[in-house]
C-alpha cells in the first residue's frame, strides 16, 4: 500500500511538471515584440516599393498589399517547412513529433506570432475592409493564443511539424500580389494533399505524443475542411468563368470531388487503425474511442463537402447542360 501511495504521488507531481506554464519566458515576449516591429518595416518597405514601380486601381493596390505580410510569412515558414519535412523522410513522422523542442521551434513559433499581431495591427489602418472576421480576426487570434500555448508548454515541435502545410499560401499570395486569380489545379492539389491529408495523418501520429497537439490539430483540421468546401463551392458556380468551371463537365468534377473525398476517408482509416494497433497505449480504451470518434466526425464531414457541393451548386450546372 505504501508503495502504491508513492507511485500515486509521483505520478501526480509528474502531472503537475508537464501541465505546468512555466516554458513561456520574457524572451518570448521580447522577440515577438522585435519581430513585430521589423515585419512593420518590412511592410512599409513592400509598400513604399511596390507602388513606385506599379500603377493601379486604389482598390487593387489595396488588395495587393493586403497579401505582402502573407507572402513573406508564408515563403519564410514554407522554407522551414520543407527542411523539416526533409527531417520527416529521413527519421520518421513519429521520430519528428517525439523530439524535445529546439531554440529554432521556438523562433518560428514567435515568428508566426508577430505575424498574427502585424497582419492585424497594420491591416486595421491600411486595409481594414479586406480583413473579414473569419479569415482575419479569429484565424489570427485563435493561432496567437495556440502558439502562446504551445510555447508555454513546449510543445512547438508539432507547429513546426505543419509549416510544410503554408506552400499553397505562397502560390495564392502571388497570384493576388500579381492580381491575377489562382489556377485551379496546382492550387487545389497542393492544399489538397497538404493541409487535408498531410494534416490528418499529422494530427492522427501526434496524439501518441501530445493530446493537447491531437486536439489543437483537429480544430485547424475542421478548418481546413471548411475553406475547402467553400472553394469548391465557388469554382462550381455557374457564374465563375475559370478553365475548370468553363471546360469541365458536371460527371467530371464529381468524379474528382468523390476521388479526393473516398482517398481522405481512406488515409483517417489508415491512420486511425494502424496507428492504434501499433502501439501500447497507456489509456488504450481513451485512445481508442478518441481516434473513432474523430473519425467518424471527419468521414461524416468530408462526404458532406460532397454532398453539400452536389446539392448547392451542381444540380443548377445540370440543368444548364440539359437546356
Amino acid at each position: 500500500a505504501t508503495v502504491f501511495r508513492v507511485a500515486v504521488v509521483e505520478a501526480a507531481k509528474g502531472a503537475v511538471v508537464k501541465m505546468s506554464w512555466d516554458g513561456l519566458e520574457m524572451a518570448d515576449v521580447t522577440s515577438i515584440a522585435q519581430m513585430v516591429v521589423v515585419l512593420s518595416c518590412v511592410y512599409v518597405t513592400l509598400k513604399v516599393g511596390m507602388s513606385s514601380v506599379t500603377a493601379e486601381a486604389p482598390e487593387v493596390e489595396r488588395t495587393r498589399r493586403a497579401w505582402y505580410l502573407t507572402s513573406v510569412s508564408s515563403l519564410l515558414l514554407s522554407g522551414c517547412g520543407l527542411f523539416v519535412t526533409c527531417r520527416m523522410v529521413y527519421f520518421g513522422i513519429s521520430h519528428e513529433l517525439a523530439r524535445e523542442e529546439t531554440d529554432w521551434d521556438r523562433r518560428v513559433a514567435r515568428f508566426f506570432c508577430a505575424y498574427c499581431v502585424t497582419d492585424l495591427f497594420v491591416g486595421r489602418i491600411d486595409y481594414a475592409e479586406l480583413i473579414d472576421w473569419q479569415r482575419g480576426w479569429v484565424h489570427h487570434i485563435f493561432y496567437l493564443a495556440c502558439l502562446i500555448l504551445l510555447l508555454a508548454r513546449r510543445h512547438t515541435t508539432f507547429f513546426s511539424a505543419g509549416l510544410v502545410e503554408e506552400l499553397p499560401t505562397v502560390y495564392l499570395a502571388y497570384a493576388r500580389i500579381n492580381a491575377t486569380s489562382p489556377t485551379t489545379w496546382p492550387f487545389a492539389t497542393s492544399y489538397f494533399v497538404l493541409r487535408i491529408l498531410y494534416h490528418t495523418v499529422a494530427t492522427f501520429e501526434a496524439l501518441e505524443h501530445s493530446t493537447l497537439a491531437f486536439v489543437l490539430g483537429l480544430v485547424v483540421l475542421r478548418q481546413h475542411l471548411w475553406w475547402f468546401a467553400g472553394w469548391w463551392r465557388g469554382i462550381s458556380e455557374p457564374h465563375n468563368r475559370t478553365n475548370f468551371a468553363v471546360k469541365w463537365t458536371l460527371r467530371s468534377k464529381l468524379a474528382v470531388l468523390a476521388s479526393m473525398v473516398v482517398v481522405q476517408v481512406a488515409t483517417m482509416l489508415h491512420v486511425s487503425y494502424n496507428g492504434y494497433r501499433r502501439r501500447d497505449w497507456v489509456f488504450s480504451y481513451a485512445a481508442g474511442a478518441a481516434l473513432t470518434c474523430s473519425y467518424v466526425y471527419f468521414a461524416f464531414q468530408t462526404i458532406l463537402i460532397f454532398v453539400d457541393t452536389y446539392t448547392q451548386s451542381f444540380i443548377t450546372l445540370a440543368i444548364a447542360e440539359k437546356q
